[in-house]
């Protein structure tokens, strides 16, 4: 077993802001602004951006708070009422994102869609007619 050990503060601030793993392992050949293509390891959404995106999105994940703290310190009153007032879209844009991810995750059989199961003719056989609802199957004569 191999021992993993914690990287030292300012190792660890470096790959917070420069966008690299935090674990120190490359997983694609991602580049500062090329995604990864060729994964070396699991390839994941996160692990495919390039390294200034995942730059971006952890240290706006740390000023935005501080920035909303420090506006709610001294204008208490408008941080408050901007707040309740874009609160709705930001709770609809968030279920919104959650719906599409969770509707391009699920897969749908083919024979689902209306348009392949036409081009494949599974309505056609589906379809009933009325020899097929009678109650007792006719015998061919010999």
């Amino acid at each position: 077993m191999t021992e993993t050990r914690k990287p030292s503060l300012p190792l660890a601030l470096w790959r917070w802001f420069s966008g690299a793993h935090l674990d120190g392992r490359i997983y694609t050949n991602a580049t500062w602004t090329k995604g990864g293509t060729h994964p070396r390891a699991r390839l994941t959404w996160w692990n495919s951006r390039p390294r200034l995106f995942r730059a971006a999105v952890r240290t706006l994940s740390i000023l935005l708070p501080v920035l909303w703290l420090n506006l709610f310190v001294w204008f208490h009153y408008w941080t408050v009422v901007v707040s309740v007032g874009i609160a709705p879209y930001v709770i609809h844009n968030a279920w919104w994102i959650v719906f599409k991810a969770t509707q391009r995750s699920v897969r749908i059989p083919e024979h689902v869609n209306p348009e392949t199961a036409e081009a494949s003719n599974i309505i056609a056989e589906l379809t009933f007619t009325e020899e097929d609802a009678s109650p007792t199957p006719k015998r061919k004569a010999r």
